[in-house]
Order: structure tokens, then sequence, then C-alpha cells
């Protein structure tokens, strides 16, 4: 057998290289671990993070009323519902029966809405936020004003704080709609094959707001035969007035 010291050499020369590789990569593995570990959180981390949670929170919340308006009180309509063009509500008056949902519920419906809703604010670049729950709690009346019991646990490093104390607060008052929904459906239900424009006038001059009644039947492609109600509040979230919406049955 003929040996090579040439190919030895070369065989040696490659061997050493790759231990040298593997020193650098456990060296440079080392220097990340040891800079994760000691990485503290500062207060402007904290600032950072409550702020952007803060500001994500009241987006949601401005979509969830947004679209518990749209649906006339209800976050997810399980029965009581009807579709047009892909858009949805429920019946105040259906069968003659008035179907107004009570304050108590359309919080409930809110507060359903933002715990989902909420989620998606602990999905933040840079930093790793986790939270047990996201309870929204909110009070309706003149306006909405919501409490958020979301205690937020930031990491940074072996670093760790909790950061709590979020609320959001829109300018709508879902009592006024459900009055001006009930005189509506009342209206409407004297004679659910007549509807009266000038009183529909009537009611939307005492609020100064504005009143569209729109038909849906089977002639315009809908399943349902009903008239869609939209009041248009007086109340701007964003650039974008707040509509509220709900149907009647149609005879």
């Amino acid at each position: 057998m003929v040996h090579n010291p040439y190919m030895k050499k070369r065989a040696q020369a490659s061997l050493f290289v790759i231990i040298a590789i593997l020193i650098v990569a456990v060296i440079l593995f080392i220097v990340f671990l040891t800079k994760n570990t000691n990485e503290k959180i500062t207060d402007q981390d904290i600032a950072k993070v409550k702020a952007y949670v803060q500001d994500c929170l009241q987006t949601k919340t401005n979509e969830g009323v947004d679209l518990i308006a749209k649906q006339g009180g209800y976050y997810k309509i399980i029965d009581n519902g009807l579709n047009f063009l892909e858009e949805r509500t429920v019946y105040y008056l259906k069968n003659n029966q008035i179907l107004i949902p009570t304050q108590e519920k359309i919080k409930q419906e809110l507060d359903s809405a933002l715990e989902d809703k909420s989620k998606a604010c602990l999905q933040m670049q840079d930093y790793s936020l986790t939270s047990e729950s996201c309870i929204a709690n909110s009070e309706i009346d003149e306006e909405i004003e919501v409490i958020f019991n979301c205690p937020i646990t930031l990491k940074k490093g072996s670093s760790t704080t909790r950061i709590e104390g979020f609320y959001s607060q829109v300018d709508f008052s879902v009592p006024e709609m459900l009055n001006l929904s009930s005189q509506i459906a009342n209206e409407y239900k004297k004679d659910p094959k007549y509807l009266c424009i000038t009183c529909l006038d009537q009611i939307a001059a005492q609020k100064n707001i504005t009143i569209t009644a729109v038909p849906i039947t089977n002639s315009v492609g809908s399943q349902y035969n009903a008239t869609w109600f939209l009041i248009n509040s007086t109340k701007k979230m964003g650039d974008q007035y707040i509509i509220w919406r709900f149907a009647t049955e149609l005879k």
C-alpha cells in the first residue's frame, strides 16, 4: 500500500478547520445566551409596550362597537338574523313581536366581542407578551367605557414584569339607539304593510339624526321580505359616523 503524505496533511488541515469552526460557533452561542440573559426591562420598554397595547385595545373597541351597532346589538347572531349581500343584522319586529335586546344583553355581546378581538393585541414585534386571560368589562350608557382586566407579562432575557391598567372609550349612546329603535318598531307594528315616512321624519328630527329605511325583498335578490333601518348617529368614531342597524318583517 502506498501512503500519500500530501493527502494525510490535507485531511489534518480539514480537521483543524472544522474544529476551529466549532469552537467559534460555541463561543458565539455562549455570547448570544449571555447577552440575552443579561438583557433587562427598562422603563422605555414598559412605556412602549403599554402604549402599543392601549392603542390596540382602543382600535379593537372601535371595531367591536361598529360591528355590534351594525348587527343590532349582537356580536354573534345565532338566530333571529337575516343577511343581504353578506351584511347581517337582526329583526326587531317579527311575527308581530318586538325583539329589541336589553342594554344588559348588548353589554354581554360587546364584552364577548372585545375578549375575542383583544387577543391580537398580544402580538408585538421584538417583545414577548403573554396573558392568562383578557376580560373586558364594559359600561354602556351615554357613552361606552371599557375596563380590561388584562394583566400582561412582558419578558426580556431573564427579566419579566407585569403590565396592566388598560381601558377604552367610545362616545356613543346605546340607550339613545334603543329608544329610537323602540319608537320605530312600535310605529311599524301598528301596520306592518304600511311605513309611515312622516313618522320616521318626526322621530329623526327630535334627535337631529338621519333614519334610512330600505325594503329588502325577493325582487332584489334576497330570501327575506324585510325593511332594514339604518340610524346614522351624530357621533363619529374616527372619521366615520356610527350606524345602528336592524330590520322589521315586511308583510
